[in-house]
């Protein structure tokens, strides 16, 4: 059966969700030349936008959008999806705090928050000939998903036309759903 992006977040929007999912594009490519590349590309909206909260572990406190929290302070007052610390932090609070939590080490606050707060995803030609793209996820807005999906395409077209690849079929999926194709 053969969808636009709108009939799918009608059907999206009416299937029952136990959890969070990603809503992926995978892209059939018609590559005759056999180019084969890595380009990066950014989304309108990025990936991380609408995740759970995060816990950062490092001497600096203060909150980003009330969702990114950053400093030990902070650990007793919420529940935390992940919590993340560098390698002295997390010898400091392991002494100080008690209780268990599963915190995974990361080696720099700075990148790693630049690529949680990253809209670029990484497009890889290779030769299956197909690009496995998430847009977004379940939490997003019909709008974003929409603005997402149109903003990657039209970039795409501009690196692939470059490399002489056109794009045979779009198909779009959740992560516990089918896949549909968009016309």
């Amino acid at each position: 059966m053969i969808f636009n992006i709108n009939h799918y977040l009608v059907y999206l929007n009416e299937k029952k969700k136990n959890f969070t999912e990603s809503i992926d594009l995978n892209i059939v490519l018609k590559n005759k030349n056999k180019i084969y590349f890595k380009n990066n590309v950014n989304l309108y909206y990025f990936n991380n936008d609408m995740k759970k909260s995060l816990l950062i572990l490092f001497n600096k406190n203060y909150i980003i959008n009330n969702k990114l929290f950053i400093g030990y302070n902070y650990l007793k007052k919420n529940f935390y999806n992940n919590i993340y610390s560098n390698k002295e932090n997390f010898i400091i609070f392991k002494k100080k705090i008690k209780e268990k939590y599963k915190i995974k080490i990361i080696d720099n606050e700075n990148v790693f928050l630049n690529n949680y707060f990253s809209k670029k995803i990484i497009i890889d030609v290779n030769k299956n000939n197909i690009l496995n793209i998430k847009i977004g996820n379940t939490n997003f807005s019909n709008f974003m998903i929409i603005k997402n999906f149109n903003f990657l395409i039209q970039e795409l077209k501009k690196i692939l036309l470059k490399n002489n690849i056109f794009i045979k079929k779009i198909f779009i999926s959740s992560t516990m759903g089918k896949s549909y194709l968009i016309e």
